[in-house]
């Protein structure tokens, strides 16, 4: 499913009214009402809902939703938690629109935001958040943050507009104040951060509507830039090759696998056990004595070979006997449970230099690429996974750095080292 930046989602809206006359008025009309619509599903009859706005198009946005739920019946009021005179642009129509119709609008005062809202929060049945969208920067500050914190401590259910108020629409970070919602209708196309750790936490439900932009226009402002998509059960599925009636164990792959020591032994038969659920045909495995015992026992498909050189780890001295190997693979799984230890990690290091198919470099054997240009001297393709803390032995960054944005992380890595980068967490980039 694809996503949209805070960016390109502007570059899309300034391109249907640039090139196709769609007015950017328009599409807070028809976000309002996917909003509204929401908003009507999660009420009971005769429910009360609080809308909460800034001044900025996120507050258009709920002036709009407010209207629609005005002329559905509903019992809707307004909370606007700027000054009437910092709302501009778009939403000034809307919000004008809704003085002239005599909806009850209150511009709460700076001094007394957080009771002045917790009190008209106690007497509603459903809050609209509409502070703050994808044009946040930083935190939120001041009267949007007591507004923030007023709505989470309520007990009423929360929609936000778009994206949480206080949530990064392209990280997830929250440095600061954040609406808690229990669901959030995004427009147009989900944001990353709606998806990413730990905005994903504050956006409950994710419902997408429409605002009359078609997908060819999507397509168009995206494709070419840098793109993110949520990979979804059915699209990975449709990733994956068929898999031939009339096959066997040769067609599927060979894997060459160099993992574990004799502190480890699980690590390795882990790895082996995923590759053949990941599909593999032939899965070799050159390891110390005691872990091949441990593979031929938890993994009996494997072919386990002992390294010919007794140890405890890999060592520079078994270079020249899996050389004959390396040759004859067609990935190479390296690093899971092999231990830090100096000589174990120089052999992790020619193991990358004289690869000709591609690596998978995990755990471990990302130690032996830290502080190092092997990656970038490298000929064979190779892709990286590291968690937060490998991920911070890597780059030199911290793992709050890392986790508050893991796109930019693993991005920035990508082109610096010319690898593909699987960032794990909760949910991986």
């Amino acid at each position: 499913m694809r996503l949209a930046a805070a960016s390109q989602m502007k570059t899309i809206e300034e391109t249907m009214a640039r090139e196709l006359k769609f007015p950017a008025l328009l599409m807070m009309e028809n976000a309002g009402r996917g909003l509204a619509e929401e908003a009507r599903r999660m009420i009971d009859a005769g429910g009360r809902v609080l809308v909460v706005c800034g001044g900025g198009n996120n507050g258009g946005d709920g002036f709009a939703a407010a209207r629609h739920l005005h002329c559905a019946g509903v019992s809707v009021s307004v909370a606007c938690v700027c000054d009437a005179d910092r709302i501009k642009g778009d939403a000034r129509e809307m919000y004008e629109t809704l003085l002239l119709m005599r909806i009850d609008v209150c511009v709460l005062p700076h001094e007394n935001i957080f009771n002045g809202l917790a009190e008209m929060i106690e007497q509603a049945d459903l809050v609209i958040d509409a502070i703050f969208g994808t044009g946040l920067r930083g935190a939120m500050h001041g009267a949007a943050a007591l507004a923030a914190a007023a709505i989470n401590a309520g007990t009423p259910a929360v929609i936000s507009a778009d994206i949480p108020s206080g949530v990064c629409a392209n990280s997830g970070a929250v440095n600061g104040a954040a609406v808690r919602a229990d669901a959030t209708v995004t427009f147009g196309l989900p944001k990353p951060g709606l998806y990413l750790y730990p905005g994903a936490e504050y956006a409950g439900k994710i419902i997408l509507t429409d605002i009359g932009v078609p997908a060819a226009e999507y397509a168009k402002n995206i494709c070419g830039g840098e793109e993110f998509y949520v990979l979804e059960e059915r699209e990975a599925k449709m990733l994956l090759p068929k898999r031939p009636p009339r096959a066997n164990k040769g067609t599927f792959g060979r894997v060459l696998l160099l993992a574990g020591c004799d502190e480890m032994p699980g690590a390795a038969g882990l790895a082996a056990n995923a590759a053949y659920r990941a599909g593999a045909g032939y899965v070799r495995a050159l390891v110390t004595q005691s872990v091949a015992d441990f593979i031929r026992r938890s993994s009996p498909e494997t072919v386990a070979g002992a390294l010919k050189k007794p140890s405890v780890h890999y060592t520079e001295g078994h270079i020249d006997e899996i050389t004959s190997e390396i040759k004859k693979a067609g990935v190479i799984i390296l690093g899971p449970g092999i231990g830090r230890s100096e000589e174990t990690l120089k052999f992790a290091r020619e193991v990358l230099l004289r690869a000709n198919a591609p690596v998978v470099l995990d755990a471990d054997g990302l130690y032996a690429a830290a502080g190092t240009d092997v990656l970038k001297r490298m000929t064979a393709f190779c892709v990286v996974t590291p968690h937060p803390g490998e991920m911070a032995a890597l780059t030199g960054m911290s793992v709050a750095e890392i986790t508050n944005d893991l796109v930019t992380a693993a991005r920035e890595f990508s082109k610096k080292n010319n690898v593909i980068t699987l960032l794990k967490d909760a949910r991986s980039v």
